[in-house]
């Protein structure tokens, strides 16, 4: 089996490291258009010593006619990039003859912000041509969206109506300053600048202090997570052949002395003040962005001692109705970085959450034809929903479960 990753990030990269472990599969293919990040990406798979051939191209996700060359040998392809790439790597995948799966997407238009090409409902729109094509496409498969989708799959079986689906996901490091294993300048806009849930049907705006809740967290404690702006679960779990009257997200951070998202805003905008540096055409969201390590300096910090331990944690709540009785099931998940560095000698907690769930269970599966539905399909829509939420539990990550009102 040949499978293709493209984008040799912190993502791409180390689901690269995961996959050399993996059985049945001959070659690895690796791509990306910076000639640094792919260099590194390279130079720490072969550091794995794996019996699994990698082959490094620099490739433009841009250009679908040179995804289609790059993806006509291979069996299925990672999107690792970012969202509004999705359609043109979808379509030099059509075109290559090559099952696809991504990471993310936008939920919905934004004027401004979010332009529909960005959005899944985009990517359905491929959904009679991979299907005439014995392809499948699937959206938005990684941790949160991704496993949160199929375990309320689970959740949500033999309930007779679904009121509401939350899921929350915090992230914690143990840092002296303020550090990020995402790109520092998204790090507000996860809440920013307006949260926002699904709500009766439509998406409503939520006060940003109204939606500000402290949540007990199975090994890390209570952290203070916030509603969301736009995360894609608000349409993912659409997917799940159910009608929940509100979907919400809701996440938060934890930084050393800096305990919730709130003191790390307060923080960021302080180490910019002080700072007093031009702002030029930079959005405040990159601006903030600045006070933080970013995550290609995490292996330094790392070294340096900034940082020694984080954690990166996930669950989803769906409260429903089961028997004429009211239930809410919760499902979780937590990841340490001890625990990523045992399985990707370079990656944090959030990679490997990301990489070590969906991904690296769904992409061979693809290879391998064991998928049955072409077409565009959510993760939660697929047949074979329950097997790969048992094939990423029987992977050793220390999962939770909670079920309140079943007798």
């Amino acid at each position: 089996m040949k499978l293709g990753i493209l984008g040799a990030g912190a993502e791409g990269s180390g689901l690269s490291a995961l996959l050399a472990s993996e059985d049945g599969i001959e070659q690895i293919a690796l791509a990306d258009v910076d000639p640094g990040r792919l260099g590194l990406a390279r130079e720490r798979f072969a550091q794995l010593e794996a019996g699994v051939a990698l082959d490094a191209t620099l490739l433009d996700a841009a250009d679908s006619d040179a995804v289609a060359g790059w993806a006509a040998e291979l069996d299925a392809v990672l999107n690792a990039t970012m969202p509004h790439l999705n359609l043109s790597v979808m379509a030099g995948c059509l075109r290559g003859g090559t099952h696809y799966m991504d990471l993310n997407s936008g939920p919905f238009e934004v004027a401004g912000m979010i332009p529909y090409s960005d959005t899944i409902d985009a990517q359905f729109e491929l959904d009679d041509e991979f299907a005439a094509a014995g392809l499948t496409a699937v959206s938005c498969a990684g941790v949160a969206p991704g496993w949160v989708d199929l375990a309320a799959r689970r959740a949500v079986e033999g309930m007779a109506a679904v009121e509401s689906i939350t899921v929350r996901w915090v992230e914690r490091n143990d840092g002296s300053e303020l550090i990020s294993t995402t790109g520092p300048d998204l790090i507000a806009n996860f809440n920013m600048p307006t949260p926002k849930r699904w709500e009766d049907g439509e998406v409503v705006e939520v006060d940003l202090l109204d939606g500000e809740e402290v949540y007990e967290w199975p090994e890390l404690g209570p952290i203070t997570v916030f509603t969301g702006f736009m995360h894609p679960e608000m349409r993912t779990m659409h997917n799940l052949g159910v009608d929940p009257k509100r979907i919400e997200v809701k996440s938060g951070l934890s930084n050393g002395r800096w305990r919730s998202s709130r003191d790390i805003w307060i923080e960021a905008m302080r180490c910019q003040l002080a700072a007093d540096e031009p702002l030029g055409d930079a959005t405040l969201a990159s601006v903030l962005g600045r006070s933080f390590i970013p995550p290609e300096r995490y292996e330094e910090a790392l070294a340096e001692g900034i940082v020694s331990e984080g954690a990166f944690a996930v669950c989803v709540e769906v409260a429903g109705s089961r028997d004429g009785r009211p239930v809410v099931h919760t499902q979780g998940l937590t990841v340490s970085l001890s625990e990523a560095r045992a399985a990707i000698p370079w990656g944090t907690h959030m990679v490997y959450a990301t990489s070590g769930t969906t991904p690296v269970v769904l992409l061979p599966m693809l290879g391998a034809g064991a998928i049955s539905k072409h077409g565009v399909v959510g993760v939660g829509a697929l047949p074979e929903w329950r097997r790969i939420l048992e094939l990423v539990e029987a992977r050793g990550l220390r999962t939770w479960e909670k079920v309140e009102g079943e007798s």
